[in-house]
């Protein structure tokens, strides 16, 4: 299912890009909010302490914005971000420490697809084929986890040029990058399952359709 969103919302994205009808109109949004979600994944086959579930909360500010080109209520283009989170312990195996929190910088990069209704409602599919974390304190200091997914939203305009919006993301993380050797960690790893990172997004948006 999620790969057929990505190819989806990248087959519409560029075909409204490339082939611009003579009177669409160029979209421009920027938008700032608040992101609350969790990392989520399981460790096996170490035999040791270590294994078992582990769930991490994952919050903070993001902003970014939108370009794209709107015609007849359609609109698609390209959406870029940056945030800064928090990740704090949640849950972990009983013989496992507690963690301090960490600090990320973050960075998302999509192509976004969506429809807006006559009745103030608006609703977009994004594939996000670039998230980025990288861990900007502690031990971890200059590590980087990257992966991609998918984001629903749907949005309500109560007045002209101001949008309401709530976006479900759906992340994984597929690699980690150590800042010490240079090293990449694939996931799901012999020892490490897939790392699951979904996120609900609240934003307030400025669309422009010049």
């Amino acid at each position: 299912m999620q790969n057929a969103l990505k190819k989806l919302f990248l087959t519409m994205a560029t075909l409204i890009l490339f082939c611009r009808p003579s009177h669409a109109g160029l979209l421009l949004e920027p938008f700032l909010g608040y992101n609350i979600g969790s990392i989520e994944y399981t460790v096996s086959n170490t035999n040791t302490a270590l294994d078992g579930s582990y769930e991490f909360d994952l919050t903070g500010t993001e902003l970014g914005g939108r370009i794209g080109y709107s015609f007849l209520g359609l609109n698609a283009g390209l959406q870029y971000s940056m945030g800064s989170y928090t990740k704090s312990d949640s849950t972990k195996p009983a013989g496992v420490a507690a963690s301090a929190d960490d600090d990320y910088d973050a960075t998302l990069m999509g192509a976004f697809i969506g429809f807006n209704f006559p009745i103030l409602v608006r609703v977009w599919g994004t594939y996000y084929f670039d998230y980025t974390l990288e861990d900007t304190n502690g031990d971890d200091k200059g590590d980087e986890d990257s992966g991609s997914g998918i984001g629903l939203g749907i949005g309500f305009t109560p007045i002209p040029f101001l949008s309401i919006n709530l976006e479900y993301r759906m992340l994984s993380i597929d690699e980690a990058k150590d800042a010490t050797d240079g090293s990449i960690t694939r996931y799901p790893s012999s020892t490490v399952g897939e790392i699951d990172n979904n996120m609900i997004f609240l934003s307030v948006s400025a669309p422009f359709d010049i």
